[in-house]
This record gives structure tokens, sequence and C-alpha cells, in this order.
């Protein structure tokens, strides 16, 4: 009885490690087949920011590109993805210029903070974060005395943001202002322009001083789906007449854009993977700065 028992046992155990390992061993396939899904849809995605820069150089939201994939049945599952122009965001590393702070740019960011009803000091917590010195900025700034007493410890990055949930980090960013923020800003591996024909509503708003809400509603029903041609087009707005000497037309606004992220989801039985990829677009030559899964 006793050996009956053993011998019993034994089987169980082994039926069971066999049920795990063929369990993994599907999930790593799975896993593998929805990777080569996204690897596709990302080359979808550079096949359609090529196909639009052989056909002009302004960017705007009524653009193929900017067409949501609609839910795609593959082997097993489906596939969905969208392209979302990243210089319509702010760019959180506008802020850096050759390791100092950029003060016209730490202005235009204190008033996207306004204007989604956030702390303006957080604008500080953000240029401490990035610029390379040990000198903390008042109010709300903070450097490594202050992220060294955290629990666990860490320092501030003194460099670009990689990514916009580094935020997270950020002395001041609380889950929900992070949450609020986000639709917004984007992180990319240089200074741009903001793309006027794609930008939201917040992002319009800090433009430049003292444009309100309804100045912001006025240009986006002005450009439609189709966009402004060029920025002299968009500085001729009427809600705009008063601020074209500091819109920054030299570098701080354009109709066209370079970066572009691709995100998608596979969802293969159980599976579902979720990717973003930001491409880079120069003329026609699409390339992939960095890929990432699960969070942006």
């Amino acid at each position: 009885m006793l050996v009956m028992a053993l011998v019993s046992i034994v089987a169980w155990d082994l039926a069971a490690r066999q049920q795990i390992d063929i369990r993994r061993t599907s999930n790593l396939l799975g896993h593998d087949q929805a990777l080569l899904y996204a690897e596709g849809m990302e080359a979808w995605a550079g096949q359609i920011l090529a196909r639009d820069a052989a056909s002009g150089s302004v960017d705007y939201l009524g653009q193929d590109w900017s067409q949501h994939l609609p839910p795609l049945p593959v082997d097993g599952g489906l596939l969905t993805g969208e392209l979302v122009d990243q210089q319509g965001l702010y760019n959180v590393n506008n802020l850096l210029n050759g390791g100092t702070i950029d003060p016209a740019e730490q202005a235009r960011f204190r008033r996207l903070l306004a204007a989604l009803e956030l702390p303006v000091d957080l604008a500080d917590a953000v240029a401490d974060w990035l610029d390379s010195d040990q000198d903390r900025r008042f109010p709300g700034g903070g450097e490594d005395q202050e992220y060294l007493a955290a629990t666990p410890p860490y320092r501030a990055a003194n460099a670009q943001i990689r990514s916009v949930t580094e935020l997270r980090l950020i002395q001041g960013f609380t889950a929900d202002y992070y949450r609020r923020i986000a639709p917004f800003v984007t992180a990319l591996p240089e200074r741009t322009p903001i793309n006027v024909n794609t930008a939201p509503l917040p992002v319009l708003v800090a433009l430049v001083p003292g444009l309100r809400l309804n100045d912001a509603e006025a240009l986006v029903e002005g450009r439609g789906l189709r966009g402004y041609r060029d920025v002299a087009n968009f500085a001729q707005q009427p809600s705009l007449i008063a601020h074209v000497a500091d819109l920054g037309m030299g570098t701080g606004i354009s109709v066209g854009s370079h970066y572009f992220l691709a995100h998608g989801r596979v969802i293969l039985g159980s599976l579902s993977l979720e990717f973003y990829s930001l491409l880079s677009r120069s003329q026609a030559q699409v390339s992939l700065v960095r890929r990432i899964q699960g969070t942006l």
C-alpha cells in the first residue's frame, strides 16, 4: 500500500510538472508570435509614414497615418494599432538646452501645467531633474539631497528624460498628477517644435502667454482636418494677432513632424501584449528609436 501511494504521488507530480511545462512552452511560443505581429505592425506604420512624407512636409489629423487601425484578425487572435504624432505633444526635454534650462521653455511648461490645473511649481522639479547642477530651484525644485532622503533612496537623473513614465519619480508628481499630464507630454531624444496641426487644446493654450481656452478652440476650429499649410498661415489667425512676437516661429512651432509613436496591442487567446515603438522620420526614411513592451 505504501509503495502504491508513493507511486501515485510521483505520477501525479510528474503529470503536474508536465502540464506546467506545456503551459510555459505555450506562453513562450505565444509571446514570440505576438512579437512578430508587433514587428509587422511597426513595419506597416513605417510604410504609412514614408508614403505620407512623399506627399508633402505638412502633417495634420486628416491624413492616413492618424487613422486608427480597426481590430485586425490574425492567426489565433486580434491586432489593433494607431499612430500618434509626438510633436503635437509637449516634449519635456525641450526644457534642457546644453545642460541648462531654457527659461522660455520652462515658462511654456508652466502654462501647460496651469492649463491642466496642476501646480506650476512642478516645472521647478522637472527642471532640477534635467539640469546638470545640484542647485535646488525654489519653491518646487529638488536635487540629490531630496531624493536620497526617499525610501528607497535614489538620485536626480541630471539628464534627458527617456520616457514620460519617469515623471513618476520626480518630486511632487502624484499618481493623479501624472495621469492628468501624461496624454499631453512626450520625451523625445532632441529638442522639437510643437506641431500646431496636431496639438491638443492644453498644448495650444501653453504656446504663448495670455492665450485663452476660447482662443485655442478657435485655432482648432480654424485648422479643421486639413491643418494649417504653414506657420505663417497659423500666425495670421485672429486669436493669435496679439501674440505673434511670442510664438518663436523659428524653432518653437511647426506644421510638420519627425517623431511618431506606433501603439498597438496583440491578443492571442488569454495572452495580451501591448507595445510602443517610437519612430523617427527624416524625409521618406523611417527608423526605430526605441521599442517598449507593456507600459510606455
